[in-house]
């Protein structure tokens, strides 16, 4: 057994018969061992301890020991004690390096994480993130980088009150941070009014992000839409609404990169919208799909939807105009049958 102490008593160490070692306290004071005496064929057994204490701390420690029949258990030296004692200081050295390091990035992190404007009815709870530390450490550099948004979720509704599809809310899912954490936050309206929800899901692929961002919003959130900085489109709602864009700063050689999501909701739907977003370095020119790109992509596609529908009614109506005519070339050929 040892103990290291100056004014106060700074660490207590020992090892056992099965060659275990305990340390308890800081590094300084001097290390001393707590002689024992050692007859041939034995070695001391420590069952007890005596401690000196003030009202602020301890100030010395001592043992009270058996001779035990067995040889002399092996002794580790003050030499491996202090390489132990070095090994720990290293430890504790790379874990201080380890914190001011996360601190250094989670005060960057949440110093350049910007919010854009807010689209729509600022009525209802406020759902947001971005107080979330959405950042991880690289397994493999030991840095730390922004969290893989890995899906987006939106569900929506035909909202009967408003007389047209809304959004109702939404759910976005992260990369895992760290073991066993995986940020998943979803917003959802509590209540609705009857109507089935439909969901929308993108999933983002590696190295993918959000760097536009539109709402079109009147009394409810009616849309949202965003691309991403590869060029991929993603939108869930309905046609109401004003449709406004999420505005970012800008500067040279920078973008925006959205990094979660806020929204009001009412028991009912999502009533705004806005973002969070950090400005990354890269290229300004990232495809940005303006609304009359977005509101041309729509039309388009409301057109092929009204074609599908309008291809279908021939169809059927193809189809019954055929049973109609075997239904009467049956009757026909029962009645001359007669």
């Amino acid at each position: 057994m040892w103990a290291s102490s100056g004014n106060v008593l700074d660490r207590i160490e020992f090892t056992t018969n099965q060659q275990r070692h305990f340390s308890a306290g800081g590094p300084g004071g001097k290390p001393k061992k707590l002689k024992t005496k050692q007859d041939e064929g034995k070695h001391a057994r420590f069952h007890s301890f005596g401690i000196r204490l003030t009202s602020e701390s301890a100030t010395e420690i001592r043992g009270y020991y058996f001779a035990v029949d067995g040889e002399p258990v092996e002794d580790i030296t003050f030499k491996t004690l202090e390489e132990e004692r070095i090994r720990r200081e290293e430890e504790e050295r790379l874990r201080a390096e380890a914190e001011e390091k996360l601190n250094s990035y989670r005060s960057w992190y949440f110093d350049q994480l910007k919010e854009t404007n807010s689209v729509g009815e600022s009525d209802g709870d406020l759902h947001k993130d971005n107080e979330a530390e959405l950042f991880k450490k690289d397994y493999y550099s030991g840095e730390y980088t922004l969290a893989k948004l890995e899906r987006i979720t939106v569900w929506e509704s035909f909202d009967p009150n408003w007389g047209t599809t809304v959004v109702q809310g939404y759910e976005l899912e992260y990369e895992e941070l760290s073991e066993g954490v995986k940020p998943i936050f979803k917003h959802l309206r509590s209540e609705g009014r009857g109507e089935e929800l439909v969901e929308k899901v993108f999933w983002f692929s590696y190295g993918e992000y959000i760097t536009h961002l539109w709402a079109s919003a009147g009394c409810a959130l009616d849309r949202i839409e965003f691309t991403t900085n590869q060029s991929r489109h993603f939108v869930a709602g309905g046609p109401g609404g004003s449709p406004a864009k999420l505005e970012t700063d800008s500067e040279d050689g920078k973008h925006a990169r959205f990094v979660t999501l806020g929204a009001h909701l009412s028991p009912y739907e999502a009533k705004d919208l806005r973002g969070y977003y950090i400005l990354v370095e890269g290229s300004n020119d990232v495809e940005d799909i303006t609304l009359k790109n977005l509101e041309e992509e729509r039309i388009r596609k409301e057109q092929e939807e009204a074609e599908r529908i309008r291809a279908e009614e021939e169809e059927a109506e193809r189809r019954r105009l055929e049973e109609e005519a075997a239904e009467q070339e049956r009757l026909r050929l029962e009645y001359e049958a007669e």
